[in-house]
């Protein structure tokens, strides 16, 4: 069972109103009644407690009963804090002899602006991690002053977060938590919210990441912002522009690897194909970058299709959008410090029925963006190439470094994609000698995870769009061929690596997880053992029809990994860790 367990005692000193600020109206509704709300109508919320000024108390019960807030379960008079009105409405709703995995999710009933998805994350750490913390990133540098008149700490904003709510925990460990700490000082004192008085007793907290759109109503000026806010129906808006939670999770990871940002400090970095799925999560980890650590980047993303740019990018003040085929001469006349020339086809359906269009974009893509780069001198030009250079491995080759290479049949009309691959590595190695250019090659071994499209034909894609739809995952093949597969994150912080932290005379690196070597049908079962509760199996069935689907033909091969292992790069996120993620990723997108 999961519980809301919202305080309402607040009298609104601070907001300066004759009335308690939760029973303010916004929109003709008091602003607890919109948090409710969010409550009431999520499928995962069971039951709701309120602490509330007692002389309220039927104020509440009869705003409650028009708009209909069904699972208020008790209204309990509040304490002489917030920390005294909690402890009220955890004993009520412990009176009602709820389970030991009971999951109380405490609010402030002045945070209206929470979302359905925030809920759910909640719920989800709780049950992973036993605790679940709301923040959100720091954008103002945090001064700690103990008298108020002089600077004693200036705090590092990167690892600065501002705490929120909910801030949920199993209900009978956070009523054991009040008991222990009550026992010692009735008052609280020292004790600014339930993260702290839980940590105050040696527990660790667990962090979730929610938005600086959370707000607290507390103050007049907060009032304005809110007033905006129910006006312009931005609660309504809030989990459509917010970005992914998993995205989010994976950006924090990236960012705070030990890899030489400050190289991007005030620079201007161009991306190709930014909205696909390398070119994402390399423009998210930028604007990330932005906002945690202040880096003053201008990101340049050329795209073919604007629309496929999410709204809350476009709108942004350090982004710039070029909208052009990486093929034609690139327009852009501005001075440029980086560029990632992350643009290609992958999909293989596309490099089956346009091998043409997928060479071009290749090789004459990178021509355009080697030009670009040598006539703007740049500090760094990267190109994003694929395992597939390397083909099929002869009987004696086990695994490719990035000197060793295996058969590619030239006039395959599908070797299209590793020949117009290696035909734009030479591009690079050519631009690199004939004009000094800073370049450096990253091939990526199998590559999955957030923004890869279910609809591609690539087999990672295919079976989780069974796992998604609740199919059984049907094969064509025995699935003997065996594959390297790396997690999105895992391979854009190898990229960030290479640009940052290679040595100059240093050109080609692999990107793989050598623990993640796997046949396609050893994949299949793990998708499927990832959602047990569904009963869904692997079938094989005849592949006499099948034809050529566009996929690489290579049965073998996988990539080694040390060269980058040099740099200092690891990957962070195991297979079925990996997967796990992607599902969760796909399963929010869904619901969105």
């Amino acid at each position: 069972m999961n519980i809301a367990i919202i305080f309402a005692g607040g009298v609104g000193q601070r907001a300066k109103t004759n009335i308690p600020k939760q029973f303010m109206k916004f929109t003709g509704k008091p602003i607890i009644i919109h948090t409710l709300e969010v409550f009431q109508n999520h499928e995962e919320i069971d039951e709701i407690y309120i602490a509330c000024i007692q002389e309220w108390i039927p104020v509440l019960q009869e705003e409650a009963k028009r708009y209909n807030i069904t699972k208020i379960r008790k209204i309990v008079r509040g304490g002489n804090s917030a920390m005294d009105s909690i402890f009220n409405a955890l004993v009520a709703a412990n009176k009602n002899n709820h389970s030991e995995d009971c999951i109380a999710l405490i609010h402030d009933a002045v945070r209206p602006f929470i979302t359905k998805q925030l809920i759910t994350n909640n719920i989800k750490d709780v049950k992973q991690h036993g605790t679940s913390i709301t923040v959100s990133s720091m954008y103002e540098t945090p001064i700690i002053s103990h008298g108020g008149k002089k600077v004693d700490v200036v705090s590092d904003r990167s690892v600065s977060y501002t705490a929120q709510a909910p801030q949920a925990f199993f209900l009978n460990e956070i009523l054991e938590a009040h008991e222990s700490s009550r026992k010692k000082d009735m008052h609280y004192n020292g004790i600014v919210d339930s993260c702290s008085l839980y940590q105050s007793l040696g527990k660790v907290a667990h962090i979730t990441h929610g938005n600086v759109g959370n707000i607290k109503i507390t103050t007049p000026i907060d009032f304005k912002i809110a007033k905006v806010l129910f006006e312009q129906g931005i609660e309504g808006k809030q989990q459509e522009n917010n970005m992914n939670r998993i995205i989010e999770e994976d950006m924090q990871k990236i960012i705070n690897q030990d890899i030489d940002y400050s190289k991007l400090n005030n620079c201007t970095i161009l991306i190709t194909g930014a909205s696909g799925m390398f070119g994402t999560y390399i423009m998210h980890t930028l604007l990330e970058l932005n906002d945690s650590l202040q880096k003053n980047i201008t990101i340049v993303c050329l795209v073919r299709n604007v629309i496929k740019l999410k709204e809350y990018i476009r709108n942004r003040e350090d982004v710039v959008i070029i909208e052009q085929d990486v093929c034609n001469p690139i327009s852009y006349q501005e001075k440029v410090d980086y560029i990632i020339h992350a643009a290609s086809p992958a999909s293989p359906k596309l490099m089956k029925d346009y091998p043409v269009d997928t060479f071009k974009a290749n090789v004459v893509g990178t021509l355009n963006t080697l030009e670009l780069a040598r006539k703007n001198d740049v500090k760094g030009y990267m190109y994003v190439s694929s395992r597939e250079v390397y083909g099929q491995p002869f009987d004696n080759q086990n695994r490719f470094t990035e000197t060793e290479y295996g058969l590619v049949d030239p006039l395959n009309p599908r070797s299209c994609y590793p020949e117009g691959k290696k035909a734009s590595e030479n591009l690079c190695a050519s631009y690199k000698y004939q004009y000094g250019i800073n370049v450096s090659i990253v091939r990526p071994a199998h590559t999955y995870g957030p923004g890869m499209l279910l609809d591609d034909g690539r087999v990672q894609a295919d079976f989780l769009k069974n796992i998604i739809y609740n199919e059984n995952i049907v094969m064509k093949s025995s699935g003997e061929a065996v594959r390297t597969y790396t997690y999105i994150a895992d391979v854009i912080a190898g990229m960030f690596k290479v640009l940052l932290d290679k040595p100059t005379e240093e050109i080609v690196y692999n990107i793989a997880d050598d623990n993640s070597i796997i046949s396609i049908k050893q994949l299949a079962n793990l998708l499927v053992g990832l959602k047990p509760e569904n009963n869904l199996r692997v079938v094989l069935e005849s592949s006499e029809s099948q034809g050529n689907q566009g996929n690489a033909p290579f049965t073998r091969g996988t990539i080694d990994c040390s060269k980058i292992k040099t740099l200092g790069w690891t990957p962070l996120f195991s297979l079925k860790e990996g997967f796990s993620r992607t599902l969760e990723y796909l399963e929010i997108e869904e619901n969105r």
